[in-house]
């Protein structure tokens, strides 16, 4: 547990405002943001929340299968959560826009994996391909 809380002050340090972990979409806090998401995994395995935002930063990553698992966890953990339906409609729709939207159509195809009836997956992969 020492070397957990260690690792999440390294993390705090090295953090734009000190005690502000960046968002993944700023480019330098990338790296960080990965970091943290796998601290959180190592720390909540069966968070729903820890799940899909690992899972949503590996598919950035290009880690498809793996951000499919861990996606598919998130649901099975909480399918109202991180993971519903409507966030990675709107994440997808974030990424969609600039050098992310390879990723926003690899999310929007796992999403169509995980909620095959829900219709708005579905017309948003079909315009974005």
């Amino acid at each position: 547990m020492h070397a957990l809380r260690l690792q999440l002050a390294d993390l705090r340090t090295q953090a734009p405002g000190g005690n502000r972990l960046p968002a993944a979409s700023e480019d330098k806090g990338k790296d960080t943001a990965m970091r943290a998401a796998n601290l959180g995994y190592a720390l909540y395995p069966r968070s729903s929340a820890v799940n899909g935002i690992l899972g949503v930063l590996t598919i950035l990553g290009g880690d498809a299968a793996r951000g499919r698992a861990l996606l598919k966890t998130s649901v099975e953990l909480d399918s109202r959560g991180y993971a519903s339906a409507n966030n990675l409609l709107n994440i997808a729709n974030f990424l969609a826009n600039g050098e992310t939207k390879p990723a926003a159509v690899t999310l929007l195809q796992v999403a169509t994996e995980l909620y095959p009836a829900d219709p708005r997956l579905k017309t948003r992969l079909e315009d974005l391909d």
